[in-house]
């Protein structure tokens, strides 16, 4: 039996993954229903009908007034649609994830496991039992992983009809998730060192013309953000001061100096509690929460996917414990913590900050550096050890993530 399941590594891999996320956040959809800002678009939908839908947005974000009436469109009323249309689009940026480090490291099983794990997993976005209010931040997280996973592939690929192919979808997946959420631009950052690892690894270039072939490759993109900044700052005007472009700008422009200072503290501040105290602060404030009866389910269902991970672990995908995979990681995490830093930074600069009870959403953005920024520490740390550790932040992440939901599904 488990030679046959080795055999079949890819598909048991695909079954693993997408296992491991439907108990994580699956399991207590059928308790969960509609909370806090859930509300205004379902009143929305049901008096005025889609066009009542697209109208709540057109004074922030007009054209996520779109998605919500497509989703509106598709799901209703209904709260057990929402829960599994936000679940699904969850799958897919866990699928995504998948195919992107099979492409970027094809031979490193430990790394793509502990990333796609830790990433599955991460403790700070909480906010996916508020379904239908935030489905959106998953799409939207979705499509961009997808975009840069399509980009590489066309870098990698060699047949030219494939390559036009995945980068076109690449393009039109940038230009679709930027205008839903405008602080997700940040990953275009990473699309770009991203872009810029897949050149040197394929040709060998030096860093000037290997720069040179990405900046080229990403023209594309670049002009599709370019005209989006440009419409969101000269073309469109938002009602709301914390997505208002030239309130921004102004206050930028009086108080530089202090707007300086508070950029670099509050981005040291932001990357600490996005990569380092969100395994803690957030576990701790859910079981604060939770009586003794969600407490130990919180606490069986983890031990369960604890197990599951590591039977595939030791057995299924056994992972290498070569010295190569030690000593190639230093870089792992120097690409982990500057994508942590580059997708929180539009966030930072538009005076948004990470803090813990509601606003931990805002490192989901992030959520992959994290991911890269662990494994690659984890990797110095001798096999089982880090295996160990490895299955201990698991266990945090989807003690935390069931807890949540337990606390939502309580209200």
């Amino acid at each position: 039996m488990l030679e046959y399941l080795k055999k079949h590594s890819t598909i048991v891999s695909l079954i693993f993954f997408g296992l491991i996320t439907i108990i994580t956040y699956g399991l207590l959809i059928p308790q969960l229903g509609y909370y806090q800002d859930d509300w205004y678009l379902i009143w929305a939908g049901q008096t005025g009908g889609l066009s009542d839908v697209i109208a709540l947005f057109t004074t922030d974000r007009p054209f996520m007034g779109w998605v919500y009436a497509f989703d509106y469109k598709l799901l209703g009323d209904g709260i057990l649609g929402w829960h599994l249309w936000a679940l699904l689009l969850k799958l897919v940026g866990v699928y995504g994830v998948y195919w992107l480090l099979q492409m970027l490291w094809p031979k490193e099983k430990f790394l793509k496991i502990s990333v796609l794990l830790l990433f599955i997993v991460y403790p700070g976005f909480l906010s996916q039992p508020i379904a239908n209010t935030f489905q959106n931040h998953l799409l939207t997280y979705g499509a961009a992983i997808w975009s840069i996973a399509f980009g590489v592939a066309a870098i990698k690929f060699e047949r030219k009809t494939v390559r036009v192919l995945f980068f076109l979808a690449s393009v039109a997946l940038t230009a679709l998730y930027l205008p839903i959420y405008e602080y997700m631009i940040g990953l275009e950052g990473a699309k770009i060192i991203l872009f810029w690892m897949v050149y040197q690894k394929k040709y060998s270039d030096n860093f000037k013309s290997s720069l040179k072939k990405v900046g080229l490759w990403y023209l594309p993109h670049l002009v599709v953000s370019l005209i989006f900044l440009y419409w969101r700052f000269f073309l469109f005007e938002s009602s709301r001061i914390t997505t208002n472009e030239a309130t921004l700008l102004s206050n930028y422009q009086s108080n530089l100096g202090p707007s300086l200072l508070r950029l670099v503290v509050e981005i040291v501040k932001d990357f600490i509690d996005t990569v380092v105290h969100v395994w803690s602060f957030t576990l701790y404030k859910n079981f604060d929460m939770a009586d003794y009866a969600d407490f130990g389910q919180a606490i069986l269902i983890a031990i369960i996917v604890v197990g599951i991970s590591a039977f595939f672990l030791f057995n299924i995908n056994r992972t290498e414990s070569t010295a190569d995979f030690w000593q190639k990681n230093n870089k792992l995490i120097w690409l982990g913590a500057g994508i942590v830093v580059i997708t929180l930074l539009p966030m930072v600069i538009a005076g948004r900050n990470v803090r813990f009870g509601g606003f931990e959403r805002y490192t989901l953005q992030a959520s992959l550096g994290v991911a890269l920024l662990i494994t690659g520490v984890l990797s110095y740390i001798r096999p089982r050890m880090r295996e160990a550790l490895l299955l201990a932040l698991l266990f945090v992440g989807v003690a935390t993530q069931v807890s949540n939901a337990q606390n939502w599904a309580d209200l």
